[in-house]
């Protein structure tokens, strides 16, 4: 793949006046496959690691930001550069600027609105905080609670197949996530589908019947 990204960058225009490959030539990467490692699926939150990570937030501001994490699934650049004007309180919902200046709407539940509702007085951003501080500020509360790998995507994760195993169909799975593909929605699947088949196994298992 690597082969394949440089041979495009020296065929580009600018590359080929400075004396890179001409985009006439023949491309012998074309036919390189590469293979993709197939890798387990990414592990959720468990409810225990949730409770946890909301019983250390010190302030109401930091609990919100949490619950809407867990309750909207979005990004964390997304959730970084909402306003209040992109929430309807009587709905329950907020507009959500994802990638490419696409436009979505989600409803991250009830107490997650209630949470805003109670420390969001400003109006301009929610959460005034840069990428790096709020993950210090994710870091700071994982600390004090004891959760170990805590990131923002997990809490996408964990919404992801929340939501699924609530019922959720994949294609109202993908709008709430924002994707263009559904395969990469199905990607946040396999982590379900991976669990009722160890379940099943665990279930069905032969060597349990000797």
């Amino acid at each position: 793949m690597a082969v394949r990204s440089l041979y495009h960058f020296l065929r580009s225009g600018d590359m080929a006046e400075l004396g890179g490959v001409s985009a006439e030539a023949p491309n012998p990467t074309a036919h390189i496959s590469a293979r993709r490692p197939k890798v387990q699926p990414r592990c959720p939150y468990t409810l225990p690691e949730l409770r946890a990570l909301l019983a250390a937030c010190e302030a109401p501001e930091e609990r919100a930001f949490l619950l809407f994490f867990i309750g909207s699934g979005c990004r964390r650049s997304e959730a970084l550069g909402l306003r209040r004007a992109d929430v309807d309180w009587v709905r329950g919902e907020v507009l959500i600027r994802g990638k490419g200046a696409k436009e979505r709407r989600v409803a991250p539940g009830r107490h997650a609105m209630l949470a805003l509702g109670r420390c969001s007085n400003r109006s301009g951003r929610l959460w005034p905080l840069s990428e790096r501080q709020a993950q210090r500020l994710l870091a700071r509360i994982a600390r004090r609670a004891t959760v170990v790998g805590a990131t923002f995507h997990r809490f996408r994760v964990t919404a992801a197949t929340g939501l699924m195993a609530r019922g959720m169909a994949l294609d109202e799975l993908q709008q709430v996530l924002g994707h263009s593909e559904i395969r990469t929605t199905a990607h946040y699947a396999a982590y379900n589908v991976a669990q009722r088949a160890l379940a099943q196994q665990a279930r069905l298992s032969l060597a349990d019947a000797l």
